[in-house]
């Protein structure tokens, strides 16, 4: 399976929420408020020179998008996940 989603769990302990984060765009559907401003954050992170052109290809994106939402938002716990990650590929 190329792409896939996980579930996150942000925020601060009174006010835990949960957002989707898709690999590929074209599997986000209905997209909340939270969902959109996380996925902002994230793309922002990925471009920076740390990130940029590695993410998927070397460092796997569910756990470099758990350390971005982790300092955007206090915390950031990865609860549920449906992807397949290969170093190298392109999703």
């Amino acid at each position: 399976m190329a792409g896939g989603m996980a579930i996150f769990e942000i925020g601060e302990n009174g006010s835990r929420r949960a957002v989707r984060v898709f690999i590929r765009p074209k599997d986000e559907k209905n997209l909340s408020d939270d969902e959109i401003e996380a996925k902002e954050a994230i793309l922002e992170e990925f471009l920076k020179p740390e990130y940029a052109g590695k993410v998927g290809n070397t460092l796997d994106p569910y756990k470099i998008t758990e350390k971005i939402l982790t300092e955007r938002y206090g915390h950031a716990k990865m609860v549920e996940t449906h992807f397949e990650w290969r170093p190298n590929i392109r999703y």
